[in-house]
């Protein structure tokens, strides 16, 4: 049950929208303003998780007070620099960010708490190095779901790329923390099940899809979703370019972590592990950047 200020935040939500002003939606950790973006209600950079410590996992998000503006996307998550033998076209870096484990809400404006919409949870692709939750303008298809009277709600989640989401090694594996990127996923879906309702969706009809990393990321999802059980998360997954290949352990990853650990002048202490949770963000992914 809603705290008695939250509640009036959510009768003042639909009172709001109705008059074509900001939507507003109180979610139990807080108040979220979005913004009315033709037919469409947004809600940007709304947390799904704590800031990021580096290589813990996801915890859920703070209490947060008073009304938080969810207009603008949030800063990805740190990115691996890439080089190439051939020419590609120039990646423009994003503002970048540990604190990234937030998501967006793409929903028609008329969607209410009592809608059940269908809900699209799209993960983005980039080989696991980079990506960022705009990366698909996924707007047009939430419009045209209303043109032709079958509307739906997306979701575009953030998660941990490269060293940050996917570390090796078996200091690693010791600390629980491999696939990260994979966990904030997870997350992420866990979120949408607790709250998507109250943006108008249906947890009880989620679909996951998603191309190149995103495919393989939604064929791993798979292997671990509960779809007949009250636990499950999603009920339909698609994957475009991309299917989960075949790996070896997380102790495989060992030369990248010792190389890192060195790199970063940890190889002396007794944590390995957190001496690189302690090294400098703009340190830290320079030497991430120098790694295949």
């Amino acid at each position: 049950m809603l705290p008695p200020l939250l509640t009036l935040f959510a009768t003042l939500a639909r009172l709001s929208v109705a008059n074509g002003a900001s939507p507003v939606v109180a979610l139990k950790y807080g108040v979220f303003q979005g913004a009315l973006d033709g037919n469409l209600s947004t809600f940007l950079g709304v947390p799904f998780a704590q800031p990021a410590v580096r290589f813990s996992l996801p915890t859920a998000p703070k209490v947060l007070h008073g009304v938080q503006n969810a207009t603008a996307f949030s800063p990805a998550c740190p990115q691996q620099a890439l080089s190439a033998p051939f020419p590609i076209p120039p990646i423009v870096a994003p503002e970048m960010s540990e604190d990234c484990l937030k998501l967006n809400v793409f929903a028609p404006s008329s969607a209410s708490p009592h809608s059940k919409l269908p809900v699209l949870v799209w993960i983005y692709g980039g080989g696991f190095e980079i990506g960022n939750s705009p990366d698909t303008e996924v707007r047009p298809v939430v419009e045209r779901s209303i043109a032709i009277g079958e509307p739906v709600i997306i979701v575009t989640p953030n998660y941990r790329v490269s060293a940050w989401g996917f570390l090796g090694g078996k200091e690693v594996g010791d600390a629980g923390i491999s696939n990260l990127g994979l966990r904030d996923q997870i997350f992420a879906l866990e979120w949408v099940q607790e709250n998507i309702a109250t943006f108008g969706g249906d947890p009880a009809r989620v679909v996951i899809g998603g191309p190149s990393a995103g495919a393989i990321s939604v064929g791993a999802l798979l292997l671990s979703n509960k779809r007949f059980e009250p636990t499950s998360l999603f009920r339909g997954a698609f994957m475009l370019s991309g299917s989960p290949p075949s790996t070896g352990s997380v102790a495989d990853g060992q030369p990248y972590y010792d190389g890192l650990v060195a790199a970063n002048n940890c190889t002396g202490s007794k944590d390995t592990l957190e001496c690189l949770r302690r090294v400098p963000l703009d340190a830290f992914k320079a030497t991430v950047d120098e790694t295949p």
